[in-house]
């Protein structure tokens, strides 16, 4: 909205919004605290998705399929489907 950066701007040049800055800052330092485990987990996965996915017909594509069809894979995998990110930070911060 217009209005919106008409008070962003008087607040930046008077100098008064110290404590939204502050607010901004701590927000953006909970958010990646309460995300970069879990995507630099996901991004593992990813590169080792990158690579298993691709197997050519064989041995290891077999020895693949068959670890995908056991019990444990969709357990092994379940966290990533599980996690709910609105109360993700609400937990680190309780």
């Amino acid at each position: 909205m217009p209005g919106d950066r008409g008070r962003g701007r008087a607040c930046a040049q008077s100098g008064r919004c110290g404590s939204l800055v502050t607010f901004g800052w701590q927000a953006l330092a909970t958010y990646e605290s309460t995300r970069i485990e879990r995507a630099t987990r996901v991004q593992s996965g990813s590169h080792f998705n990158r690579i298993v996915f691709h197997y050519p017909d064989g041995e290891e594509q077999r020895a693949r399929d068959a670890m995908f069809a056991s019990e444990g894979w969709s357990t092994a995998t379940a966290w990533v489907y599980e996690y709910d990110a609105l109360t993700a930070p609400r937990a680190m911060t309780s």
